[in-house]
């Protein structure tokens, strides 16, 4: 499902039957509140970066409704909040190269963070083997989560 609010109403369509591999999301125990995750975003962002951000979201729309798995990793780069979320240590970015050297199809900080959304092939285990390692390093516990995804909005 994919929505948008106007200044009316909310606006939405219903896309065809995703084909999303498994999900698997990585909860360290390194709380980012929502409030203090946006203080550190710039107040304006490039008109490249804001297009370079559009297109990689139509480009994931297209790759989870066609089942282009191979598309997932470049439709997930992201030039408006990741780096600057990301801790003094590179933590995040480490965690999802990590992620992608482990197998993910795809890695992002989910929302303001710090849990880390991850597209991995069925039955891969590394993935969340190779993220806890990262945090382990640091000692910060992380929890790991496989995702049923709902297709029914």
């Amino acid at each position: 499902m994919i929505s948008c609010r106007t200044r009316e109403k909310t606006l939405w369509i219903k896309c065809s039957k995703p084909k999303i591999p498994q999900v698997l999301v990585i909860i360290p125990s390194l709380p980012m509140g929502t409030k203090e995750s946006r203080k550190v975003l710039p107040s304006k962002v490039s008109f490249n970066d804001a297009v370079h951000n559009l297109t990689r979201t139509a480009l994931l729309v297209g790759a989870l409704t066609e089942g282009r798995w191979d598309l997932l990793r470049d439709s997930m780069e992201d030039k408006l909040h990741q780096s600057y979320r990301d801790t003094k240590n590179k933590i995040f970015t480490r965690s999802i190269q990590a992620a992608y050297e482990a197998g993910a199809l795809g890695a992002a900080i989910s929302g303001s963070g710090s849990t880390l959304l991850t597209f991995i092939p069925k039955g891969n285990r590394k993935v969340g083997k190779a993220v806890e390692q990262v945090f382990r390093k640091q000692n910060i516990p992380i929890r790991l989560m496989p995702l049923k995804v709902d297709d029914q909005g």
